[in-house]
């Protein structure tokens, strides 16, 4: 959080105060690195297959944590019908180029 001055104040859970024997109000210096990896998506074949052409490109020049959202929705399927219903309304949804909301 900014304080003002070049000065934030960053949140740190108790655990890790301790781990790091720190109490609140402290000072810590940090050093923060912009992470590079590249973000992948598993997506189930079955999805996959189901994609079709408008879908599948609008599904692919998604944000990965986008893709991620349809891709948890569908694996969050306890019942196969379930997990079916989900993957139909994924791609109407995604043929229409709409965002899992």
């Amino acid at each position: 959080l900014p304080l003002g001055d070049g000065k934030h104040n960053l949140v740190v859970k108790k655990e890790i105060r301790k781990k790091i024997g720190k109490e609140a109000g402290d000072t810590v210096f940090v050093t923060l690195e912009k992470d590079t990896t590249k973000r992948v998506v598993k997506v189930p074949q079955d999805f996959r297959n189901a994609l079709r052409s408008k879908a599948a490109e609008f599904f692919d020049g998604l944000a990965p944590s986008y893709k991620k959202a349809y891709v948890d929705w569908i694996e969050s399927a306890k019942k196969e019908e379930t997990r079916q219903r989900r993957i139909t309304k994924s791609v109407e949804k995604l043929s229409k180029g709409e965002k899992l909301k």
